[in-house]
């Protein structure tokens, strides 16, 4: 790179403050914590980068981190998660190791050999795993608090303007619309019985 366009880069980097939106902010705190940190401290060579890095990427698409503290957080969730399982693992080097040595001394109950032999390591084991629980949990609790108190979105615009969902008339809300009768016949105008006619006489006979 000439020096004419490593001063030009220089420059314009210089008069960047970077994204200006929340939704850029969020997607830059994203990247940084998918990209940025490695976490190679975390990750020991005997284990898998691209195994600690999916489940660091599951907890970002499942809590979606809107800015750098809560993607800290979510970090250290992940991390705290990374190190639990590594705990498993150990227990179960542990507790396998004793078993095969029980096996070789020919003793009758190999667990409980095996527990009894590492029971101030396991001991130690416990202790840690609980203080990444609760490392863990006070994590959680504090991104829910943050994730609450975010915010509420802007409502809906099109072309402008906000979009509201169109109200009916009163005359339409609860005007209750006439049934049409049954049988269509007018009824009288007194309520007084009709009075009763004779049918005629028949004619006399010769």
């Amino acid at each position: 790179m000439s020096k004419l366009k490593s001063d030009t880069a220089r420059t314009n980097g210089a008069k960047s403050n970077g994204p200006n939106t929340d939704e850029g902010k969020a997607i830059s705190s994203r990247n940084s914590l998918r990209h940025g940190l490695r976490a190679k401290a975390v990750v020991l060579p005997e284990e898998s980068q691209e195994e600690f890095d999916e489940l660091r990427e599951d907890y970002i698409q499942r809590f979606q981190p809107a800015d750098r503290v809560e993607s800290d957080l979510v970090n250290t969730m992940a991390v705290a998660r990374w190190r639990l399982l590594r705990i498993a693992s150990i227990e179960s080097g542990i507790l396998t190791e004793g078993i095969n040595l029980a096996i070789k001394f020919d003793e009758d109950n190999h667990l409980s050999f095996s527990f009894t032999r590492n029971q101030d390591t396991l001991a130690s084991l416990t202790r840690y795993e609980n203080s990444l629980n609760r490392t863990f949990d006070r994590a959680l609790k504090q991104l829910q608090l943050l994730q609450k108190s975010r915010p509420a979105p802007p409502a809906t615009t099109e072309l402008g303007f906000v979009r509201q969902i169109p109200k009916p008339a009163p005359s339409e809300a609860f005007s209750i619309p006439a049934s049409e009768p049954s049988n269509p016949v007018e009824a009288p105008l007194s309520d007084s019985p009709r009075p009763m006619t004779q049918p005629p006489l028949p004619p006399a006979l010769p």
